[in-house]
């Protein structure tokens, strides 16, 4: 099935479904995939099967809500983890206990992160994670930073410019 496929253009150009097409660089297609498995164990059977119908109907399945959970449940974790960092980064640059707690419950709480993370379930947290990951080892080891400012970069181009601005 659809499971086994491992380059998604080729995959897309012989094959007419209804599902969205994607647009996005081949490593966020992989991470993507790599979640699969934890999109299963929340979604159940049927849920492989809902993501390849069209978003005209996907919405008629009884389980909607709970296949939304499933695909969003990865990114939720990958948004705690970068709160998590962020207060990491804040510690390591001299913020106080409190101030760096601070800068974390910004990120949680932020209309932007709710709204586009939770809500929306935008895959930009993974270009985001790999990045911020990064700026924990800008100063101590950059070679490390701009190697996942760039891991960042191949999942969506953004991270790049924020690297070329550090």
């Amino acid at each position: 099935g659809n499971e086994k496929v491992w380059n998604i253009y080729k995959y897309l150009n012989e094959n007419i479904d209804n599902a969205p097409k994607f647009h996005y660089p081949p490593m966020n297609y992989w991470i993507v995939k790599a979640e699969l498995p934890v999109v299963k164990l929340v979604g159940g059977k049927g849920v492989v099967k809902w993501l390849g119908v069209g978003s005209n109907i996907a919405f008629l399945d009884k389980n909607i809500f709970l296949y939304n959970l499933a695909t969003k449940f990865p990114l939720l974790l990958l948004l705690l983890i970068t709160g998590f960092i962020i207060y990491k980064i804040s510690k390591k640059a001299g913020l106080s206990e409190n101030k760096s707690r601070l800068t974390s419950l910004i990120w949680y709480l932020n209309p932007i992160t709710i709204y586009s993370g939770v809500m929306m379930g935008q895959n930009d947290i993974l270009a985001i994670l790999p990045f911020m990951v990064g700026l924990l080892f800008y100063f101590d080891n950059p070679i490390i930073a701009f190697t996942l400012f760039g891991l960042g970069g191949s999942i969506k181009s953004f991270p790049l410019i924020w690297a070329i601005a550090l």
